[in-house]
């Protein structure tokens, strides 16, 4: 899912869309436009119109990072690469276990 389709990102106040316009994530877990938070695009922190803490703002977009994009992924499609490295684990420490109890067998 690229951040463009998710429809529910929206500013928490304007309720206006990340097609219609640049959001910011506050890192308390917000996400607000730039003229609701009342600054200009130069500034990286602001109160916070929400729970008024003093937070730190990320634009939401492609260059995110890496920890923070993660809450705007499709959590149906993250489970499944989750699966997959699951079954690869378990492949892999099943292999060795059985092969460890030939070897084991083979010597007694």
């Amino acid at each position: 899912m690229s951040l463009n389709d998710s429809q529910w990102i929206r500013c928490n106040r304007c309720i206006g869309s990340l097609s219609q316009m640049e959001l910011y994530l506050t890192m308390c877990g917000h996400i607000f436009c730039l003229s609701c938070l009342g600054l200009d695009a130069k500034q990286n922190q602001a109160d916070c119109p929400t729970c008024n803490s003093k937070t730190h703002l990320l634009e939401i977009n492609s260059k995110l990072g890496q920890n923070k994009t993660i809450y705007f992924k499709d959590p149906e499609e993250e489970s499944k690469e989750v699966k997959k490295k699951e079954e690869k684990i378990k492949s892999f420490q099943r292999y060795h276990f059985e092969n460890n109890m030939k070897v084991m067998y083979i010597k007694i």
